[in-house]
């Protein structure tokens, strides 16, 4: 029987993770994806448009709060330089099923 040892294990189950998220989407369109990410001490915006599944443009910003201005003024001034097919938008947040409160972080 083979043991490993528990950092070995880790790695090698974060790699099955990771491997399992990332996958290859075939498409023929212009992709702007928008990104807000809350950590303890900051806030940001990750952007990126993709050309047929290849990003061809990222920027990340760094804010002490996340408003909905800055998202008002990544789309513009993104939308105006690049002509897109879609908008993705994933910002972080929880819905409670049985009330429907949506709590963002």
């Amino acid at each position: 029987m083979r043991y490993l040892c528990f950092e070995t294990r880790q790695k090698k189950q974060k790699e099955k993770e990771t491997a399992s998220i990332a996958r290859e989407v075939e498409n023929n369109v212009r992709l702007l994806v928008i990104t807000l990410l809350h950590d303890v001490n900051t806030n940001r915006y990750g952007y990126r448009v993709y050309d047929k599944g290849n990003p061809v443009f990222s920027e990340e910003i760094i804010k002490e709060r996340i408003t909905i201005k800055d998202l008002e003024d990544i789309l513009v001034t993104q939308l105006s330089y690049w002509r897109v097919d879609a908008v993705a938008i994933s910002m972080p947040g929880l819905i409670v099923e049985d009330t429907g409160d949506r709590w963002l972080y």
